[in-house]
């Protein structure tokens, strides 16, 4: 090459840095420039397609991780980092701006790939100068990070499209509800006006006629019943009062008002549920709740069947119960509707047993409450086991004693010969009611001679309080007298032990007691 050719192009590079650089120092100086310096989520640019200059503020790297240099560098500039499914959408809009002289401003959404190949969405602001015959000359533009807008946007979508599929639901539940109210009055007002204008009815039409009456008028306050409890609790107007129970306990007082249809269809509905099973439930829902499995299971069974109702400990926190019949089972179309309150269905069992169809969203509504899951296996005439869990009662251990030196004797031996039980402790029986009201405990240790109350009064108290939670009882009696222990007996206390009693001593007896709990 030449001198004087080396002389001409290093003029003219020197011409082109010398412009860049002004043009660099112009925006640096410009209190806009100055200002969008500071921004961490924006930053702007300037072109001179006549004098090929070209800018970006120095933060466009804490925007897309590349530097100003490293863009220039791509043969598209940004278009290089742009999402593949943006960029022709992008180029189009462009080329359509650039050449429509009747628009100096256009505004376009897109995606971003930063340097960490971390998408983010931008919107970007292009303002165009253009010479007398609408020739772009150059361009400014602002890129701001709009990714945690257009997040809260989506999240704001998805929220309204919910709450639409919620309304719509309510809708169909509101009109299927409304229907479903007023259908069976029809034939109860029927039949109650023809009892009181035809007085000479046969007496065998009569009593069709009342027990029609009697049982339409069950079923709707069951149906009223179950939906105002599912109500209360979809709302949060339930307060939850967790208690410690024996499950097997509840779940045998259920079933025992199933006698007369688990004869009538001489089902074998067995109960294989160890009585060492404890639970944390609310009591009155938890019956519910179970009630609800096992009338489905009987009422879809067919004479003679099977139903099984099992229990097993799930995890460190929740027990598992099964209930499994050997019934009709569900077909694959109603499968998906059963705990949609808006899809809710009715079907007669193997007898032409009638039902609400709100039993089974009931009893979900009751496990979701006690923070557990409700699911279900099932094939079409061959029958379904429902699973749900519960929370399970943690064993503890309640120490009543007086005396605050042999009460932290007490204390001591359990944390440290059975850690894997809680220890409770109170100084008189009004104390140790108070504590049970939140918690029940697994096992009471009490000293008979307390003040304001005696052993007695207070286990009395208990017992009748928390029938169906099985609580194994040690009284300390200094003078037991023949009456005293047939009290206690009566009120079926586990163990009289006498006063004064050595640490030794206790210890095994509570190491015997406790196996026959664990």
């Amino acid at each position: 090459m030449s001198s004087e050719t080396k002389e001409k192009n290093s003029g003219s590079q020197n011409i082109s840095d010398s412009n860049e650089n002004k043009s660099v120092n112009a925006m640096r100086e410009n209190p806009i420039g100055q200002i969008f310096s500071f921004l961490q989520k924006d930053f702007v640019w300037f072109s001179s397609l006549t004098e090929q200059i070209n800018y970006c503020s120095e933060n466009i790297s804490s925007v897309i991780g590349y530097s100003s240099s490293e863009i220039k560098s791509f043969n598209e500039k940004r278009l290089a980092i742009t999402f593949n499914e943006d960029i022709s959408r992008i180029r189009e809009a462009l080329n359509e701006f650039l050449t429509n002289s009747s628009t100096n401003i256009i505004k376009l959404f897109y995606r971003l790939e930063r340097k960490e190949n971390i998408l983010i969405s931008v919107m970007e602001k292009i303002y165009a100068e253009r010479d007398e015959k609408g020739e772009v000359t150059n361009l400014y533009g602002i890129v701001s990070d709009i990714t945690e807008i257009k997040e809260a946007e989506d999240r704001l979508f998805n929220t309204i499209s919910d709450l639409q599929k919620l309304n719509e639901a309510k809708d169909k539940f509101v009109s299927r509800i409304s229907h479903d109210l007023r259908s069976p009055f029809t034939s109860i007002i029927g039949f109650a006006e023809v009892l009181i204008n035809d007085p000479k009815i046969p007496e065998n039409d009569k009593s069709e006629y009342l027990n029609f009456i009697l049982q339409s008028s069950k079923n709707q306050f069951n149906f009223v019943s179950q939906l105002s409890e599912i109500i209360k609790l979809q709302t949060n107007r339930v307060k939850l009062e967790p208690q410690r129970a024996n499950a097997s306990r509840l779940i045998h007082y259920s079933v025992s008002s199933f006698t007369a249809q688990v004869v009538n269809k001489s089902l074998d509905l067995k109960v294989n549920v160890s009585e060492s099973i404890h639970i944390n439930t609310d009591e009155r829902l938890f019956l519910l709740l179970i009630t609800s499995l096992i009338s489905n299971a009987v009422k879809f069974s067919k004479p003679g069947g099977k139903i099984i109702i099992s229990a097993q400990e799930f995890n460190e926190d929740f027990v598992e119960i099964i209930v499994k019949d050997e019934g009709v089972g569900i077909s694959e179309k109603n499968k998906v509707k059963l705990f949609k309150i808006d899809q809710i269905f009715f079907s007669e069992g193997t007898k032409g047993e009638k039902g609400v169809g709100l039993g089974l969203l009931l009893a979900k509504e009751i496990v979701e409450k006690h923070g557990g899951n409700l699911w279900f296996y099932s094939n079409q005439n061959e029958g379904s086991e429902f699973h749900f869990t519960i929370p399970i009662s943690k064993n503890a251990i309640l120490i009543v004693e007086s005396d605050t030196s042999v009460r932290g004797s007490y204390e001591e031996l359990i944390k440290t010969k059975f850690p894997e039980f809680d220890v409770m402790s109170a100084r008189d029986g009004y104390d140790a009611l108070n504590m049970i009201a939140s918690r029940v405990p697994s096992m009471i240790l009490v000293d008979h001679d307390l003040p304001l109350m005696t052993g007695l009064q207070m286990l009395d108290n208990i017992f009748n309080t928390h029938k169906n939670s099985k609580i194994s009882t040690m009284v300390i009696v200094e003078n037991l007298s023949d009456n005293l222990k047939k009290l206690y007996d009566k009120i079926g206390v586990t163990e009289i032990l006498p006063k004064p009693i050595s640490l030794k001593v206790l210890h095994k007896r509570f190491e015997e007691l406790i196996n026959s709990i664990r």
